[in-house]
Parts: C-alpha cells; structure tokens; sequence
C-alpha cells in the first residue's frame, strides 16, 4: 500500500526534481508505523471475528 507504485495518489504526489512530495524515506517511516496495526487488526479478526462465522483457527 506504501509502495511508490502501487497507489495512484502516492505516484501523483511522489517527489520530482522540481516538486518536493513523497520520497521512500517518508513511506518506510509510515509502513513501520501501519505495520502493528495491521497485524494487530488481521489477528484481532482471527480470534474474534471469524469463529463467530464458523471458521475455526487452525494452528
């Protein structure tokens, strides 16, 4: 999602020669930021969410 081209509006607004913006040392600090939140949501889902749809955790 952080990746320069993997998200119209981070390409729009990634940095030029001639126009300051977005450069891979701003996307690496919001990635590390939004990695423990990710992981924490997706296993919040896994033990909350999914047994109450019938999917079992299967470790």
């Amino acid at each position: 999602m952080t990746l320069t081209s993997s998200a119209k509006p981070v390409a729009m607004f990634a940095a030029t020669d001639t126009v300051p913006g977005y450069d891979a040392r701003h996307l690496l600090r919001l990635s590390a930021a939004l990695a423990p939140v990710s992981l924490a949501l997706v296993l919040a889902c896994a033990v909350w969410l999914w047994p109450m749809l019938g999917l079992g955790l299967h470790l």
